[in-house]
């Protein structure tokens, strides 16, 4: 029987999932030596270099927010965009050994952060930039998680979207499929019933990991479709 995809996929962002992916990342990242990290990812125009470095400087950008609810703090996620851009490039000359233990330490940081929200700050909101959209608190266990496991596969270093566990495949292709409001598709997951986007159009099948790569990075590797693939953002 085919399965339809969940209301609320924020739900699958519990803690201990959320340790055990970061814990996934870094044994992943621990093995790769300075020629590694300095090769292309799957994110346009970063090394792997540029993806940890990011990982590294999201940690605290998220922790602003909690800190936000919480503490009641003046903050922003970010200073800015070009503060943000400006810290994970300053980031990339790390050595392995570094770039390890600032990851760590900044996802520990960011955990003991968690831990300190109740259900009553959930819909409190932080601005990303000054004057920019805001950041629901109750969202960040979530968006850190997309942030771990989907840069985890960007890293192209033996793990993938068909690596991802499939209970945070079936979340993360539920919020695609509502974060596109404005595009005419029919997206029929192996397994699970076709959601029709907008008016239809082509329909795009595959498995769920497979099709989770198109609709989040563009890649097409085990992805069919009855018509020409849409264009899709490549990270």
């Amino acid at each position: 029987m085919a399965r339809t995809f969940p209301e609320h996929p924020s739900a699958a962002a519990d803690l201990a999932t959320l340790d055990r992916e970061t814990a996934r990342l870094l044994e992943t990242v621990g093995r790769l030596s300075a020629a590694d990290l300095s090769e292309p990812s799957q994110c346009a125009g970063w090394s792997r270099a540029h993806v940890v470095s990011h990982l590294i400087a999201n940690a605290p950008a998220l922790a602003n927010v909690v800190r936000s609810a919480v503490d009641g703090a003046d903050v922003t996620m970010y200073a800015s965009n070009e503060a943000r851009d400006a810290d994970i490039e300053s980031g990339t000359s790390r050595t392995p050994a570094q770039f390890h233990a600032d990851l760590q330490e900044a996802a520990g940081s960011l955990r003991a952060e968690l831990d300190r929200l109740r259900p009553e700050h959930a819909s409190a909101v932080c601005p990303r930039t000054p004057g920019g959209f805001n950041v629901r608190v109750g969202n960040v266990p979530y968006l850190r998680l997309r942030e771990v496991t989907f840069h985890h596969a960007d890293l192209l270093a033996g793990y993938g979207f068909d690596d991802i566990p499939a209970d945070l495949v079936e979340a993360f292709l539920a919020d695609e499929l509502t974060s596109n409001p404005d595009v005419d598709l029919v997206v029929a997951v192996d397994g699970y019933d076709p959601v029709v986007l907008g008016s239809g159009g082509v329909t795009i099948s595959g498995s769920p990991g497979a099709v989770l790569g198109w609709m989040g990075r563009g890649l097409t590797e085990g992805v069919r479709g009855d018509g020409p693939l849409p264009a899709r953002n490549e990270g």
